[in-house]
């Protein structure tokens, strides 16, 4: 007794259909993470406009600022981005972010100062970058705020070549 052949198509069509159903789109987490990055700045700077003196922040004021930033942005190390250049700085901002948060532990020590900047220069090179990738978007109070961090990350990274061009001599 002979099949045809387009019962064969006819079970196999259904199963080609059930088997591309399991397969699992990637989620990137891009712009997932500007927006967290974006709202732990505000957080930070809502918290820091309340600082009565902001050039002798206290080793509290220090923590209660970086927490709030790293809340929002915490986690996304693990994350896969769809951009490749925005994962490196997503990862260089936590890293400098952390090294600010470990910075704190030497609060009371001749130290700190020169810990608590390198890692604001590295973090303001970070946020610079990711601006430049991904526009970021703040409040308009805040919008100084940014514009003071980018200016910031664009000298440090000037600074940075200066360095390097010493060294290489």
């Amino acid at each position: 007794m002979k099949k045809p052949k387009y019962l064969v198509l006819l079970l196999l069509v259904p199963m080609l259909i059930l088997g591309g159903c399991g397969k699992k789109e990637t989620k990137y987490y891009d712009s997932d993470f500007v927006s967290a990055l974006q709202r732990g700045l505000q957080n930070r700077w809502a918290i820091s406009d309340n600082i009565k003196d902001p050039n002798n922040i206290s080793k509290d004021e220090a923590t209660k600022m970086v927490n709030a930033e790293l809340e929002q942005v915490k986690g996304y190390d693990n994350k896969k981005f769809k951009s490749n250049k925005l994962h490196e700085q997503a990862l260089a901002y936590l890293n400098a972010i952390k090294e600010q948060k470990n910075s704190i532990k030497k609060y009371d020590t001749n130290s700190f100062i020169t810990l608590w900047n390198e890692a604001y220069n590295k973090r303001t090179k970070a946020i610079l970058n990711i601006n430049k990738i991904h526009k970021l978007k703040v409040d308009s109070k805040y919008q100084s705020d940014l514009t003071e961090l980018t200016r910031n990350g664009d000298k440090a990274i000037n600074q940075d070549n200066k360095n390097e061009q010493i060294n290489s001599s």
